[in-house]
């Protein structure tokens, strides 16, 4: 659905600004999965371990949501709406891991949905200043 939505929807990114901020959040996914599950086992994905299924799960995930936040993120308008833009993208994401861990496509183990909840505001503003950064460099 997330794939949908992103490829359809009118977009205020370029190409390239599409294809480099999807790679930074794949390997930025990656890495954070990485130490996460696989070296402290904190979380998976269906099954404990790094396996070819959760990569897929990955790139079906992580660019599509990166497009969707960074396409509609309200550039030219006040820092009020900005963080309650935030603060709505990450209560999203909240839910759609509690969803996701409900359904037994993503497992805690160390790891609490509240941490999470801190976290997606963070992730969100890194992705929006490699963004920034990418744009800078063009």
């Amino acid at each position: 659905m997330f794939n949908l939505i992103a490829f359809f929807m009118p977009k205020t990114l370029t190409k390239l600004e599409i294809y480099t901020t999807s790679l930074f959040s794949l390997i930025l996914s990656g890495t954070a999965d990485l130490f996460l599950d696989a070296k402290f086992n904190l979380y998976h994905y269906f099954h404990e371990g790094i396996q070819l299924i959760d990569y897929i799960a990955m790139i079906g995930i992580y660019p599509a949501i990166n497009i969707i936040f960074l396409n509609l993120y309200p550039q030219k308008k006040n820092y009020k709406i900005k963080i309650f833009y935030f603060i709505i993208r990450s209560l999203f994401a909240t839910i759609y891991e509690y969803t996701a861990k409900e359904t037994s496509f993503f497992s805690h183990h160390g790891w609490k949905i509240w941490y999470s909840a801190l976290i997606y505001p963070i992730l969100f503003f890194i992705l929006l200043l490699n963004l920034k950064f990418v744009r800078k460099l063009k």
